[in-house]
């Protein structure tokens, strides 16, 4: 294996994976062994403080019971007791105190510092430690000296002077669990540094399995081969909400690509007419002479075939720049004043009104204004009322308005209604597709070319300005087209 496979696997998130789960088992092993460790020694010695105070008071009771720590059968008993319990090397010490340290407690004791030479009421037991002897120091609460844990108490109790009473044992049990405490804790974190890792492999494999078929897929995949999806595993994890997510993904990429391959298509299509047009008028020119004023006529209808080609191009940039919304919201900074914008159009096409003599009513409501593209705003006026104004008969009424509008919430609305052919139902669903132009027996009486990019440039300049538009229709009743924006368009 190459050093650049080997640096590759360790940079792998599954590499990663297994150093932080060997991490954190072995962090919370030593931390869960160690306070087991503390908690199991804590135990062990307040049991044997406990054994410690409850044989004080046993002691305490036999003097009582004897009235004279220095009674034969009392000193029997306790070394009975000594020699029956010498695996734990339990001992016991009386010490007779004088009167006056009863009464004071800065009497000096004799016996501290290992005098015990001073006083000759002093009894020990067997199992006593041999290196002191005496009282060399007070345990009145459980201490630890030399291997062995002390506890000592003055009783007065039953007797004339008072007495010390200490007893003790060799704490083997705490130190021999401790020892095979710690055997357990170092076997366990041998283990767990050996298990670890390989149970985290394992079960980061399981884990990674769906990111390594994620990304196995996603390469295979081709912008010209977008039809392989990622299988779900019916789980519900994670894992399938991305996977999901990615097909979902795939999916949108796909109808975008196949709907981006039918625009190319239909605008090179529709490039292709006025280009041939041009081409046979040009070749015509060129097969004999002609008189001025037929050059002139070849000369004009080309003109009219680059117009119509500038129009369409003109649209299809119009197009790209509205479904472009991250430049477009760069460049519609601009506060519009769409009631102004409504007007100027209405102003522009009142003259077509009345060549046909059709019932012109506008109703614009003053002061409203969005935060928008002018030039975009102002192309969905001019193609809605120019369609109105196409497709109306003479005599017939074209109604124009912009208003506030509070039905479920507020919005502004712009209301383009004709009483011209109409639209066929099954049409409807059709209407604003790119190139889309319709029964040709509605547009009849029209002799203006159509290149069916209208209402498409329409619904994507609303829907760049967060609106919608919606058009309900009849055959020989009229149209209605409803375009929306939203109330926080406003400023």
């Amino acid at each position: 294996m190459s050093f650049e496979r080997i640096k590759n696997q360790l940079n792998s998130f599954r590499v990663r994976l297994v150093i932080l789960n060997t991490l954190v088992v072995l962090i919370a092993t030593v931390g869960v062994l160690f306070g087991a460790r503390i908690s199991v020694r804590t135990t062990l010695q307040n049991e044997m403080d406990i054994m410690l105070e409850e044989d004080l008071s046993e002691v305490e009771l036999a003097i009582a019971a004897a009235k004279s720590p220095h009674s034969p059968e009392l000193l029997d008993q306790l070394d009975r007791k000594a020699r029956g319990h010498v695996q734990h090397s339990w001992f016991c010490q009386l010490l007779e105190l004088p009167a006056a340290e009863a009464v004071g407690k800065d009497t000096p004791n004799p016996l501290l510092n290992g005098d015990t030479t001073a006083s000759p009421t002093e009894w020990t037991s067997v199992n006593a430690p041999e290196s002191w002897q005496g009282f060399p120091f007070e345990a009145k609460e459980p201490t630890s000296y030399k291997g062995f844990r002390i506890l000592e108490r003055v009783t007065r109790t039953g007797v004339t002077n008072p007495v010390r009473i200490r007893v003790g044992a060799f704490d083997t049990l705490v130190k021999r669990e401790q020892s095979l405490l710690d055997r357990v804790i170092l076997t366990a974190l041998t283990i767990g540094l050996l298990l670890a890792p390989i149970g985290g492999y394992w079960l980061t494999g399981l884990v990674t399995q769906p990111v390594t078929a994620i990304v196995e897929t996603t390469n295979r995949l081709r912008p010209e081969k977008l039809q392989e999806r990622l299988q779900l595993r019916g789980t519900n994890d994670e894992m399938d909400k991305l996977s999901s997510s990615i097909n979902y993904l795939l999916d949108r990429i796909a109808t975008y690509i196949d709907y981006k391959r039918d625009f190319l298509a239909n605008a090179a299509h529709e490039l292709r007419s006025p280009l041939a047009a041009m081409h046979s008028t040009a070749e015509l020119a060129l097969h004999g002479e002609r008189t001025t004023e037929e050059y002139q006529q070849i000369i004009g209808s080309m003109i009219d075939e680059v117009e119509s080609l500038t129009s369409l191009v003109n649209q299809l940039l119009l197009l790209a720049e509205t479904e472009d919304f991250s430049s477009f919201s760069e460049s519609h900074t601009e506060l519009v004043d769409l009631s102004g914008l409504a007007a100027q159009s209405c102003d522009m096409f009142e003259p077509i009104a009345e060549s046909k003599s059709i019932r012109y009513e506008i109703r614009i409501e003053p002061n409203i204004h969005i935060q928008g593209n002018r030039l975009h705003l102002r192309q969905i006026f001019n193609n809605l009322i120019d369609n109105a104004l196409k497709f109306t008969p003479e005599h017939g009424t074209v109604k124009i308005e912009l208003k506030k509008a509070n039905a479920d919430q507020p919005e502004i609305q712009l209301v383009v209604w004709d009483s011209g052919v109409g639209i066929a139902a099954d049409e409807l669903p059709k209407l604003f597709q790119r190139f889309y132009r319709g029964d040709r027996n509605r547009r009849r009486d029209t002799p203006v070319r159509s290149t069916g990019l209208g209402l498409s440039i329409c619904r994507a300049v609303a829907q760049a300005h967060g609106g919608t538009i919606e058009v309900t229709s009849a055959l020989n009743q009229g149209s209605k087209f409803i375009v929306r924006f939203p109330i926080h368009s406003l400023t």
